[in-house]
């Protein structure tokens, strides 16, 4: 059932992701910038006092986008280990068959313990599959969503520089630098509302493989009691 009910969330996972990117690139980029001459020319006071907030928080939306680039790199590199992970545990398990069925009679009950313990193994590395693919649709989004907030700063640093210059230069048309803030803006706000589906995929992946792994733990943590010895053959 639990094997079922991951591949479905994530096919639902990859539709989202294609859906939600498609969504996304129809944002953009910056593409209408004031005349940087112009703006130098004038002074350092005006300069900062017009723009230093819209400036900060392009700071702040591109440290964001390399913190979330950098998580992403790191994820994808975690991923890149799990072929030899699953390996291990699916060679554990067929050492552990092998070993129940050469036991003694008074090491059988050992012997399946270990096989339980071996196939808890197997299944943690089964549930973390589709948690990985989870986390990895993601992180990929909140990228995404991050150079969205990117777009939408620098533009709002293109609009406070606009509104300066207008000040001084009746033909800049601030509504073109007004409506492509909005537009970017809204962009992020759409991106960021469209992460929630991908969080609640996580979440209930995350939730699988918890699971798997505290069941891992119990039984490796579970001590038996010494088998019993063979009694000697009758006289």
């Amino acid at each position: 059932m639990r094997s079922r009910m991951s591949g479905g969330l994530l096919v639902s996972a990859l539709v989202f992701a294609s859906a939600w990117a498609g969504g996304c690139a129809s944002g953009g980029d910056v593409t209408l910038r004031t005349d940087a001459a112009a703006y130098q020319r004038l002074s350092e006071g005006e300069r900062q006092g017009a723009a230093a907030k819209p400036e900060s928080e392009l700071a702040r939306a591109r440290q964001e986008l390399d913190t979330a680039e950098q998580e992403l790199a790191n994820a994808k590199r975690e991923a890149a280990v799990l072929t030899e992970e699953q390996a291990a545990s699916e060679d554990a398990l067929a050492k552990a068959r092998a070993a129940l069925a050469a036991a003694p009679a008074n090491k059988q009950e050992d012997a399946r313990h270990e096989l339980e313990v071996a196939e808890a193994g197997v299944s943690v590395q089964a549930s973390r599959q589709p948690w990985l693919s989870a986390r990895d649709s993601w992180l990929t989004q909140v990228v995404e969503v991050a150079r969205r907030h990117v777009a939408a700063a620098d533009a709002g640093v293109e609009l406070a520089r606009a509104q300066l210059l207008a000040r001084h230069d009746g033909s800049v048309e601030v509504e073109r630098y007004r409506g492509q803030y909005g537009r970017l803006h809204k962009a992020w706000s759409d991106a960021q509302a469209q992460l929630r589906p991908a969080r609640q995929l996580l979440d209930h992946m995350e939730a699988a493989l918890t699971g798997a792994k505290k069941r891992y733990a119990e039984l490796k943590g579970t001590v038996l009691p010494a088998p019993a010895p063979i009694p000697p053959p009758a006289q």
